[in-house]
């Protein structure tokens, strides 16, 4: 298998991807048991990302502290793990905001 080395910003990119499917997957649960119509989708769709949104700069900080983590190691990083990382941070941020 041959290694491909990613740029720290890429790196980073694929982090805050983690995060926003991490945020984006409870929105949608939010929205499936009542699929909105057209008239209240903006209304439902706030309603369902406000707590989201309210995190999300901690998240984006969240993938600083993986990168920090991460340090040297962030260049033979495979971009599926730098993906995972950013869900993992961020699932934990929700899990522990959430229980305040």
């Amino acid at each position: 298998m041959e290694v491909i080395f990613l740029e720290w910003y890429v790196v980073y990119f694929l982090v805050v991807l983690g995060i926003i499917i991490s945020i984006g997957l409870p929105i949608l649960r939010a929205l499936l048991p009542n699929v909105p119509t057209r008239q209240n989708f903006r209304s439902e769709f706030q309603s369902a990302a406000r707590p989201y949104v309210i995190i999300l700069p901690f998240s984006i900080l969240a993938a600083f502290i993986v990168m920090a983590y991460l340090g040297n190691s962030v260049s033979n990083m495979e971009w599926f793990t730098a993906i995972i990382y950013g869900f993992t941070w961020d699932s934990i941020i929700q899990k522990t905001i959430g229980r305040l």
